[in-house]
């Protein structure tokens, strides 16, 4: 084991008991009006997407339907389960949402003893040495904090520069690593080993440990923002901050704010409840309340999620802090984003599986019920969108019709139904936009849909593979390795698009996608020309538009059909427009006295900027178009 002790004394001088008269009043005797809204705004679709998937049963079997039709109508109803899913979650959680949180502060005087945990495990030594910097400059008295680099790399290199830094900069910084060769990153052992370590420390354990990942460089007022949280309320055992990435390219083309904003709304919206999950990093924790549940679980990839129940569990609460007061280093490239959603995937639903133990039967049925129904929701997207991947673009091709539309009557009223459908689906995800300050586009699924076939060969490659041909768990490394995406960096710097062609579609295995582009391309050509042949041969427009719409066009499907084409786009735009090379640098400020890195203010303008709405814009249009021409049948 190697260490760089500092050789200032842990004086508890500062770690004073809160004034009595400290005002600590926790949340608003309201909540917001989106949240407000949300146990209608959920529920209506819920009720109006089951009526026209009734409803459309209904046609379906007072006609002689053929196999197309039917499958058709099995694509429709199963792309509606995640969303109802999702649906009786946020309605569950939004009924018992209790008013706004206040904002904390921290009583004058009181700065308790902090231990800060950098977590490394073999990414860039200029990346941690950056944290570790930041960290160094929190507003935090100097003998009421300690900054740890826990190094699972063992790196002797990395050894003595923190040793150097910890001289030039503070001696409040050390360096500890477990002093073992580790074969598998665990981030939770890892941060176990500095909990212990900690305690052999002559001045002892913190009362407070914060976490911070490797690339996350923290604001100075970090703990001054996120502290309060806990230390104000008697029963809060953990306090998080949503985890924000400067290092984005313009447009997001891989849609990572995909995957993490619908997570972020959740994780809002559990906080309503007080029961919400840990983000796993930038979280205070109070240590008493880590030492009751045996410190960071270590069952799981998930730990930061399972952390949060095992408090919850044991009597605590976690609390969502929605300031940004860190910033990271998102996934920079195709196959370091496939690995990181693949990880959280797999992780989220192992966490949500074990509500069965033991240990899970302290939680209420409501919190089990929602933390079951989020795994079920990133179970059943992976599967069904991977299945709408394949059955989709096979039943659009084959130029058969997917709904007859004969009975004038029956189909006004499907179309009702559908347009029904729409704007109570609308006004839901307006709802959830509203609740994330109208940064998530109306309409998002719950991850992004070009992810799912590869999250669906790790679900069976991580659960089933295992369970039936007694093989090993894969392993996961982290994300920020350099081995990760080298090939593509490669690529980027020379520009060469053959090079990023066999990375994407062959190393990656998105052809797939590039199929599914092909026959969703072709299939709505073939409607196209069919439509055009009728009208302009046959003189008959309304009998043209009517095939189209017993078709691709008919709405329900052709939102499926164009997320599923926009999905499948993604990899090829990505090969296409090749993004240039981008060091880290071009996102930081640094100071020029001390080169502590800050992300420059257009990095983090560029992340919290809301979306553009074309696409549901777009959607809006078609449906009124289509509901039009039905009205006048």
């Amino acid at each position: 084991m190697r260490a760089v002790m500092m050789s200032n004394k842990y004086l508890a001088k500062n770690v004073q008991m809160r004034p009595q008269e400290f005002s600590r009043v926790l949340r608003k005797s309201s909540v917001r009006p989106a949240v407000r809204l949300l146990p209608f705004t959920s529920v209506a679709p819920i009720i109006t997407s089951s009526l026209y998937l009734a409803y459309r049963l209904r046609c379906l079997r007072a006609v002689e339907a053929t196999v197309t039709m039917r499958i058709a109508l099995l694509i429709e109803t199963l792309a509606a389960v995640p969303a109802l899913f999702t649906q009786l979650g946020v309605l569950v959680s939004a009924l018992q949402a209790k008013g706004d949180r206040c904002p904390q502060s921290l009583a004058e005087g009181y700065r308790p003893s902090v231990d800060v945990f950098v977590t490394h495990c073999g990414e860039g030594h200029d990346i941690v040495l950056d944290t570790a910097k930041a960290a160094c400059g929190l507003e935090w008295p100097s003998d009421a904090l300690r900054i740890i680099v826990l190094d699972d790399s063992g790196s002797g290199e990395l050894a003595e520069k923190v040793e150097r830094l910890s001289k030039e900069v503070s001696p409040r910084l050390l360096y500890v690593s477990r002093g073992v060769q580790v074969k598998t990153y665990s981030k939770a052992a890892n941060l176990n080993f500095g909990l212990r370590y900690v305690e052999s420390l002559p001045d002892g354990k913190g009362e407070y440990v914060g976490v911070l990942d490797v690339d996350m460089i923290p604001e100075s007022d970090w703990l001054c923002k996120v502290l309060p949280y806990v230390s104000n309320d008697d029963k809060a055992g953990l306090a998080c901050p949503p985890q924000r990435y400067y290092n984005l390219p313009s447009g997001d083309p891989l849609g990572v704010l995909t995957d993490d904003l619908p997570g972020e709304c959740m994780i809002r919206l559990q906080d309503y409840t007080d029961s919400t999950f840990c983000t796993g990093s930038g979280f205070v924790a109070r240590r008493c309340a880590l030492d009751t549940i045996g410190g960071i679980p270590e069952e799981t990839l998930q730990e930061d999620d399972l952390t949060s129940y095992k408090l919850l569990a044991a009597g605590w609460h976690s609390v969502y802090v929605p300031v940004s007061v860190q910033w990271g280093l998102g996934p920079d490239t195709f196959a370091a984003y496939l690995k990181q959603s693949k990880r959280w995937a797999v992780g989220i639903i192992h966490v949500n599986s074990l509500m069965w133990m033991e240990w899970a039967q302290k939680l209420s049925r409501t919190e089990r019920f929602i933390f079951i129904l989020w795994g079920l929701v990133i179970g059943s997207t992976a599967f069904i969108w991977t299945f709408v991947f394949v059955a989709l673009p096979l039943v659009t091709i084959s130029g058969n019709r997917l709904i007859l539309i004969e009975d004038e009557e029956d189909s006004i009223w499907l179309m009702r139904l559908a347009l029904i459908n729409f704007i109570a689906q609308s006004l839901y995800h307006g709802c959830l936009s509203a609740v994330l300050d109208f940064r998530l586009p109306i309409h998002t699924l719950f991850g992004a849909v070009w992810t799912q076939p590869w999250k669906l060969a790790m679900i069976f490659q991580y659960f089933l593979i295992p369970w039936l041909f007694n093989h090993d768990v894969p392993n996961f490394e982290p994300t920020g390795l350099a081995i990760h995406g080298k090939t593509e960096r490669v690529a980027r710097v020379q520009q060469s698009r053959m090079m990023m062609f066999k990375v994407v579609f062959w190393d990656c295995a998105a052809y797939l996608h590039l199929i599914v582009l092909v026959i969703c391309t072709i299939g709505a050509a073939r409607w196209s020309v069919q439509a055009v042949q009728q009208s302009l041969f046959d003189g008959d427009l309304r009998r043209a538009a009517i095939n189209l719409l017993s078709g691709i066009a008919w709405p329900p499907i052709f939102l499926l059909w164009l997320a599923l084409a926009q999905s499948a786009w993604i990899p090829l735009a990505y090969v296409i427009k090749i993004l240039p090379p981008s060091s880290r640098e071009h996102f930081l400020a640094r100071d020029a006295s001390t080169g502590v890195a800050d992300v420059a203010p257009q990095a983090k303008a560029d992340f919290v900027r809301p979306p553009r709405q074309t696409v549901f814009l777009f959607k809006c249009l078609f449906y009124v178009a289509v509901a039009a021409f039905f009205e006048k049948l």
